[in-house]
């Protein structure tokens, strides 16, 4: 009865154990320098990235560092 009861909850939670669907996002580069500029001027930088994982990417936040 217990080997019946074991591939039963065996067969069940196997599917949901497999599904960790997860986002990972990966950067071409984290940091970028800008070097010296002047007040006046106006600066712009586009950071790339992908997600590598197999569930959907959500950005919640972004952070100047």
């Amino acid at each position: 009865m217990k080997n019946y009861l074991f591939f039963i909850l065996l067969f069940v939670l196997l599917p949901v154990i497999s599904c960790d669907a997860r986002a990972v996002a990966v950067f071409e580069e984290t940091i970028h320098d800008f070097g010296k500029v002047n007040k006046e001027s106006t600066v712009k930088h586009t950071f790339k990235f992908r997600n590598a994982g197999n569930g959907t990417l959500v950005i919640e936040r972004i952070k100047a560092g």
